[in-house]
């Protein structure tokens, strides 16, 4: 997003610096070949996810300074720990436009304890009255409003896709079937309840293929390997890393794509299937999804298998439901429609 974003902005109005850190496996020269030429790059190593002392006060002087010499116009700080250091950096060096998005609230991680959500949590109460929330998702907006105090300093702008990227591949009839998920291997994400799905929907379905487009830490693709092992799965396919337009491929082959997350902010993925024409079954947390009309919501995996069958049954409920999720991404979920909404606040607030 923070690419799209930075790309997308109207170059004869706004003078863009990236300040940045990459995570694995992106190394930073590739991260800086993804931006257009003219973005001004800017490589801090010390900003990491984690907390970190030492490397959280370094990254802080290294923001604080370059924000004082550069007296820049609008800061944008994206992520938990980028925006808090960002927004406090902002305010001291006398920012007087600033705006945070948090690409998903680290204090609503399922895979930290409980004392890592609370220092979350308390360092977000602590910066949130500064500047502007920009909420990615619906889904985050109540707890925004709660934590900036005032509502009219919530901006309700959500993530985005370039629309044209995508043309519509509906599902058509065919016998080989291929069911589709896509995203990092980590707890968030519930990739353990995808292998689950696939080992009953073999049962009843030994012809359909699954894949999971994405890659993990080395003990989470351990664990994930282990569990298709223990549950006998054989038609299963994990890709590991992918460009961009390969990743696009690959969701442009699925007959049905699954999104079953424990916690999620839009995720790109979906607006991406949803965008070539795919019906997608996901978890509450995925907010493009409108029940029974694009897709299907499920709160459990009983309702997870219950409705990805019902979809593997009938073709045309897929196609329908797939032209429908194509319809939810044009009309809501654009990115011109955010870039639109960014200028205006960068310019007016």
């Amino acid at each position: 997003m923070v690419k799209n974003i930075c790309n997308s902005l109207d170059s004869s109005r706004f003078e863009i610096t990236l300040v940045y850190n990459t995570r694995y496996p992106t190394e930073p020269q590739d991260f800086e070949a993804s931006f257009n030429k003219n973005i001004r790059k800017i490589y801090l190593p010390e900003m990491v996810r984690s907390i970190n002392l030492k490397k959280d006060i370094i990254a802080f002087r290294k923001l604080y300074r370059l924000f004082r010499e550069e007296k820049p116009d609008v800061v944008h700080g994206h992520s938990s720990k980028a925006g808090f250091l960002t927004r406090i950096a902002g305010m001291l060096a006398g920012i007087s436009k600033i705006f945070y998005s948090s690409h998903g609230y680290s204090f609503r991680m399922t895979d930290v304890s409980v004392i890592s959500k609370g220092v979350f949590f308390l360092a977000e109460a602590i910066v949130s009255p500064i500047g502007y929330i920009v909420v990615n998702a619906p889904n985050e907006l109540n707890i925004a409003g709660k934590l900036a105090w005032r509502s009219d300093r919530v901006l309700p702008y959500y993530n985005g896709i370039e629309i044209s990227d995508f043309i519509p591949q509906y599902p058509q009839t065919t016998q080989e079937l291929n069911v589709v998920s896509c995203g990092r291997v980590t707890a968030a994400k519930n990739p353990s309840a995808f292998v689950r799905l696939c080992a009953r929907i073999a049962n009843i379905y030994p012809e359909v293929k699954f894949t999971w487009i994405g890659d993990g830490s080395e003990k989470q693709m351990r664990q994930l390997r282990q569990t298709i092992e223990q549950l006998d799965i054989k038609n299963i396919r994990i890709t590991g890393w992918l460009e961009a337009s390969s990743v696009r491929q690959e969701l442009a082959n699925a007959d049905l794509v699954i999104h079953y997350s424990d916690w999620d902010v839009l995720p790109t993925a979906v607006s991406e299937a949803m965008a070539l024409g795919k019906p997608v079954v996901g978890s509450t947390a995925v907010d493009q999804i409108q029940h029974r009309e694009n897709g299907f919501v499920a709160q459990t995996e009983d309702q997870l298998f219950e409705y990805t069958s019902q979809l593997l049954d009938s073709p045309e409920l897929k196609k329908r439901m797939g032209k429908k999720a194509r319809e939810t991404i044009e009309e809501q979920y654009t990115l011109d429609r955010l870039i639109a909404q960014l200028e205006n606040a960068y310019s007016r607030t």
